[in-house]
């Protein structure tokens, strides 16, 4: 049976794929469905615990806090040090998609895209079994992908 924590995650890895459509979408110059932004927004202040009202998700969940980091210093120029840098980057992420998702800057879209698809591998990798020298069987399974 999967967990709240699971089902949240399988969401938030799905919907940050179709965020970056979206955004391609957008920069194209086509017509794009807003709502997934808003929809990237909440599940994103509700997965790292961060929105209008501060909270110790990422203190409490070093798993979470890894694979946020990750998906920031990835996408961006910005080395994560500690969990304030964090959780103002990830503010710097979550605003402008819960504000009107229409007025986004092209800058900003290209920033949201970036987060979303390093997002989107960092939680998949987090997800693959370790990998133990001389173990084969993980290589003949990626060979396929």
């Amino acid at each position: 049976m999967m967990t709240q924590s699971a089902l949240i995650e399988d969401d938030l890895a799905l919907l940050s794929l179709r965020v970056a459509r979206e955004v391609d979408r957008r920069l194209n110059g086509s017509k794009s469905d807003l709502a997934v932004f808003s929809d990237f927004g909440r599940q994103l202040s509700k997965a790292s615990g961060i929105g209008e009202h501060q909270s110790t998700f990422l203190y409490s969940d070093p798993l979470a806090t890894e694979v946020f980091a990750q998906a920031v210093e990835q996408s961006s120029d910005q080395s994560i040090q500690d969990i304030n840098a964090l959780s103002n980057a990830m503010l710097k992420i979550i605003k402008p998609l819960n504000e009107s998702a229409d007025s986004i800057s092209e800058d900003a879209l290209k920033a949201v895209k970036a987060f979303c698809l390093s997002l989107h591998r960092s939680m998949m990798a987090q997800r693959l079994p370790p990998v133990s020298e001389g173990d084969s069987s993980l290589e003949d399974e990626l060979r396929f992908i």
